[in-house]
């Protein structure tokens, strides 16, 4: 077992109980590219070092990213962390078990990211109405009538990293906004259909 890899782990059986759990969950959210907590969230409760901190959080998303890729049972992530104590051990499984799906999600992203941005989250919300005029023949008689569609605006936040062990900082972060009516919007839906169908047959 490689020095680093021991180094990790002493500096998590010392910390206090609470920040040991903190820190497992904020590695799986840095993994799955949202916000996690700093090293200055750390620092006050732990003590740790600027070095002790990167080496720690290295070490666990490196841990939680090999427990997922390998499929590691039980005894096999255990074994990956002989310098922890049971409960502290007993709470990574606790803590993969209920993240792993996060993980799985963010690793495919990954994959995926080989052949562009990726869709992190999206927001939506009505805004104004298109006005389209038609004329109308009523009684031999002509007229113009308006008909009021309403526009969907959706934005799309999409995001760009080189490997799920990027910091924050490396991640790339942009947002697509598009307007769209009815049928633009079936057509978008049906697209997005078509894709989610085709990362299904590709897991399976």
């Amino acid at each position: 077992m490689e020095a680093e890899e021991l180094q990790f782990q002493s500096i998590l059986q010392n910390s206090p109980i609470n920040a040991f759990k903190e820190c497992l969950h904020s590695c799986i959210n840095d993994i799955c590219g949202r916000k996690n907590d700093s090293y200055e969230n750390f620092k006050s409760v732990t003590n740790w070092t600027s070095e002790e901190y990167r080496v720690v959080t290295s070490g666990t998303k490196q841990l939680f990213i090999e427990a997922v890729v390998s499929q590691l049972n039980r005894n096999e992530v255990i074994a990956k962390v002989p310098e922890l104590d049971t409960d502290r051990q007993e709470i990574i499984i606790e803590c993969l078990s209920i993240r792993q799906g996060d993980i799985q999600n963010a690793l495919l992203q990954e994959k995926c990211a080989v052949s562009g941005p990726t869709l992190q989250d999206f927001d939506w919300k009505i805004k104004a109405c298109k006005i389209h005029f038609t004329r109308l023949w009523v009684m031999g008689s002509s007229k113009l009538s308006s008909l009021r569609e309403p526009l969907l605006s959706l934005d799309f936040h999409l995001c760009e990293a080189k490997n799920m062990m990027a910091q924050n900082s490396d991640i790339k972060q942009k947002t697509v906004s598009l307007e769209l009516d009815k049928n633009e919007l079936n057509k978008v839906i049906a697209v997005l259909e078509k894709s989610q169908e085709a990362v299904h047959n590709w897991q399976a």
